[in-house]
């Protein structure tokens, strides 16, 4: 059974000391490496499945699309489309107790920009090379939802490929979108690229250990503006 509690809750003073001492080691390594710590993959097209069973969904009054729909499939597959809402409405932890509920060991964090979300007791694990291939994987790369639909993305989980004690983190934020620099490249080390905007952005992580609340706090280190939210995990 995967060891996760992502509930909003006071930290033990232990734990406070732990998040303290993890910081300390990346604002070192910051100022020492001029690293971004950004991980963010690429959002890729990922295939859906039919024939739903179950489905559970958190929609919202009026017009506004809902924030996410869980549905779970006759083979056990899940698919999850979260929509770009979720960001906002503070019920990444409802959606994680719903994934959860339909045997999924995943955590999902709604992290704001230029904000990291210490785990000092949780490490990401090594991917098996076909884990975002189903149905044999574990889950699919994040694909992205028509905009006309409120925008967002969509994967699918197999729950039963989870070794034990693994668990899914999956990190939702906005980060920087960067202008096309003269060499025709973009990104925040490019010269002559500059940041134009922020865009909803995601990660997933293969992770094992333990995990607790997400606090939020600053980046240590230099102050980059188009930085995302992201997870600071034990090994990062």
């Amino acid at each position: 059974m995967s060891d996760i509690s992502v509930d909003d809750a006071p930290l033990a003073g232990y734990q406070e000391r732990r998040l303290a001492e993890l910081t300390a080691v990346v604002e070192a390594r910051s100022s020492a490496t001029g690293r971004t710590f950004s991980r963010k993959r690429p959002v890729l097209a990922a295939a859906g499945a039919a024939c739903a069973i179950g489905i559970g969904v958190l929609a919202w009054p009026g017009s506004t699309p809902a924030a996410y729909a869980v549905t779970r499939q006759p083979s056990g597959l899940v698919t999850v489309k979260v929509t770009q809402h979720i960001l906002d409405s503070g019920n990444a932890a409802a959606l994680s107790r719903e994934l959860r509920s339909l045997g999924v060991p995943a955590a999902v964090f709604a992290i704001p920009a230029g904000k990291m979300c210490p785990q000092p007791y949780a490490r990401t694990a090594a991917l098996p090379a076909d884990v975002y291939q189903m149905p044999q994987g574990i889950y699919t790369v994040p694909g992205d939802l028509p905009e006309k639909d409120g925008g967002g993305w969509k994967m699918t989980i197999n729950p039963g490929h989870f070794k034990p004690g693994q668990f899914l983190v999956w990190v939702l934020t906005k980060s920087g979108e960067y202008g096309m620099s003269s060499s025709g490249m973009a990104g925040p080390s490019v010269a002559g690229s500059r940041l134009v905007g922020m865009a909803p952005s995601t990660a997933t992580y293969l992770a094992d250990g333990r995990l607790i609340p997400c606090h939020p706090r600053p980046w240590p280190g230099p102050k980059d503006p188009g930085r995302g939210g992201d997870v600071l995990f034990a090994n990062s």
